[in-house]
């Protein structure tokens, strides 16, 4: 049956019994490629099919999630002066593991914290704590075209060697910088990375590509969408867009809850 036929108290329900808790964090070490973007969306996600979340910013030098204020994203103070607070991350795990708080979990690092927040994950085996609480990590990797593409597939990479098989992997394809293929012109289910890591991706997330294949209608839209900090439900009712602005940004929402109903349902 189409989830727009689930009732929002059966949805619920068939989660609840089915998928444990969540705690998705977007990592990348690269700046740009689209972690915020993403994390909004599935935060709205969780919000609009009726699951409880929380959200958190842990970018330790811009503030992009944390600007949707519909969603009420927590920004967590990272840097010390000018390094970066490890105990802080403190705050993020007692979360993760309090059995009062019985939520999904979206955590933006940014790429300035990739570094810091991996060696913590690593030395205080974040995976295993969250399972232990009977949640599950989910390492949410982005992956675009052009020069950026090198390092997101090397950011993937030493993704799935350090995290233990516990840890769900999705990949989320964003092809703001083009379509996301390799030099043969392949796409990413079927480029090298993929046939050799495919048995630990969890999911693939295939935004749609009407921001690059049509920037100045799709593109534009969506942009203005991010810039304004608006979620999809703010924009129907917002003065900034015409009728045919909302019913294009309203096919994206679409295509977007589509690919995160698959990969997370």
């Amino acid at each position: 049956m189409p989830i727009e036929n689930l009732s929002e108290r059966s949805y619920r329900m068939q989660n609840t019994l089915i998928r444990p808790r969540r705690v998705q964090f977007f990592y990348n070490s690269k700046g740009g490629v689209g972690k915020s973007h993403s994390g909004s969306y599935l935060t709205q996600w969780y919000r609009d099919r009726g699951l409880p979340f929380k959200a958190f910013d842990a970018d330790a030098t811009s503030a992009t999630f944390s600007s949707f204020r519909a969603l009420n994203v927590n920004r967590i103070p990272l840097m010390d002066r000018q390094d970066i607070n490890p105990r802080m991350f403190d705050i993020l795990t007692n979360a993760f593991v309090d059995p009062a708080e019985d939520c999904n979990f979206i955590v933006d690092t940014g790429a300035s914290a990739f570094v810091a927040i991996n060696r913590y994950a690593l030395q205080m085996d974040l995976p295993g704590l969250i399972h232990e609480a009977g949640k599950k990590m989910v390492a949410n990797m982005m992956m675009v075209a052009g020069n950026t593409m090198i390092e997101t597939i090397a950011n993937l990479k030493a993704m799935v060697r350090q995290m233990p098989p516990e840890v769900d992997i999705v990949v989320w394809v964003n092809p703001h910088f083009g379509r996301v293929e390799d030099e043969r012109g392949r796409p990413f289910e079927e480029m090298d990375v993929y046939q050799e890591f495919h048995d630990r991706i969890a999911g693939v997330v295939q935004l749609p590509d009407w921001t690059f294949t049509d920037p100045k209608t799709f593109g534009e839209d969506v942009q203005k969408m991010m810039t304004l900090g608006l979620t999809f439900e703010e924009v129907k009712s917002s003065p900034e867009f015409g009728v045919i602005e909302k019913s294009r940004l309203g096919r994206v929402q679409q295509a977007t809850y589509e690919q995160l109903d698959a990969a997370f349902d």
